[in-house]
């Protein structure tokens, strides 16, 4: 067996290229780099499609010098200033997804339920500021304000221990929303009520007893545990006992480590779970 990494283009070669939806990536080609580095699109492609001179798209790259094109990225500033960097976008991991009713992110009885483990955050943070953007479209055009379907969003992340009140500590939390990434923007685009729904948080590798994060004017919701298929179910059904309309109406974005995403995609599609349509349900493996 070979102990020979794929590339990024190697193990994407059968993924669809230059769709530019949220959610995706892009093969990114830096001067001098011999093999393209793949990288996550964070902002909307309305940020990248704009007549504005100050387009642009924003990626998300990890430091890291096992990756020559990530290790190019993040050089000092000064150093990579006007230097042509080359892009192809691509991947099938989309919102919305080619298979779902064209209109659904308009229908108010509809749920999408976003749900991140740890890095995973990177495509969903994407697709639900599309959202946002969309909404505040129908707003400016009259619409009313709670027009769009419903977005839950449940973010996991392992952040850093810190130290508890017990041990000399405080109960100050900035400290942990600058380990959560995107926690700002979400929270953002709740408590404008660019979307309507809830976001909630739960971190692990984390002392601290505190069960809200104040962010952005907004109290988010903090547990202190992994996400379980109970939380998917409360995310899914709303509490409630759910009927076939509810569940119909219902579309799921995973992303997270295979363990995650195997585990809740099996739930959520199987009977023995909430047995939701295997074309409702969509994932991206972070490996």
């Amino acid at each position: 067996m070979s102990d020979v990494k794929e590339s990024h283009e190697e193990r994407t070669a059968n993924e669809p290229r230059e769709t530019s939806l949220p959610g995706q990536w892009v093969d990114a080609f830096c001067p001098g780099i011999a093999k393209a580095g793949g990288f996550t699109i964070t902002s909307t492609p309305s940020k990248a499609t704009s007549a504005s001179s100050e387009r642009y798209i924003e990626l998300a790259v990890k430091r890291s010098l096992d990756n020559p094109a990530a290790a190019w990225l993040w050089r000092d500033k000064q150093r990579i200033l006007g230097q042509t960097l080359q892009v192809r976008i691509g991947g099938s991991f989309v919102f919305p997804s080619p298979k779902a009713p064209s209109a659904f992110v308009k229908d108010r009885s509809v749920r999408v339920v976003f749900v991140a483990g740890g890095v995973g955050i990177n495509p969903l943070i994407s697709m639900a500021t599309y959202l946002g953007e969309l909404n505040k479209a129908r707003s400016d055009a009259g619409e009313p304000d709670d027009a769009g379907c419903e977005v839950i969003f449940l973010h996991s992340v392992q952040i850093n221990r810190t130290s508890s009140p017990e041990d000399g500590g405080d109960d100050d939390s900035n400290d942990e929303i600058t380990q959560i990434p995107f926690l700002p923007r979400l929270a953002a685009l709740y408590g404008s009520k660019a979307i309507r729904g809830h976001l909630k948080v739960f971190l692990t590798s984390s002392n601290r007893s505190c069960d809200v994060l104040s962010c952005n004017g907004e109290d988010v919701p903090c547990m202190r545990r992994r996400i379980t298929t109970a939380d998917l179910d409360a995310a899914v059904l709303g509490g409630s006992a759910g009927d076939s309309r509810e569940l119909a109406s219902t579309y799921v974005y995973l992303c997270g480590v295979p363990a995650m995403t195997d585990l809740f995609t099996q739930h959520l599609t199987s009977k023995e779970g909430l047995g939701l349509a295997a074309d409702t349900v969509w994932c991206e493996k972070w490996w």
